[in-house]
């Protein structure tokens, strides 16, 4: 992908319960300027929900 230089400072949660997938997915939104945040599962997910809300929210839909 191009890199245009633009960083946004935007704030992600990003909920998955593959730790191998986090860190590939964190690894790239960071690399393009993104702030993650990260959570293995929904009660994770909740607890950081209920501190901070962020611009975006990217679940995995197929979680036990």
């Amino acid at each position: 992908m191009k890199e245009n230089g633009v960083r946004n400072n935007k704030r992600l949660l990003l909920i998955d319960d593959d730790p191998n997938l986090i860190l590939l997915v964190k690894d790239y939104l960071e690399f393009r300027g993104y702030e993650v945040i990260t959570a293995e599962n929904g009660r994770e997910a909740l607890e950081i929900l209920a501190q901070q809300i962020p611009d975006m929210i990217i679940c995995d839909v197929m979680m036990p």
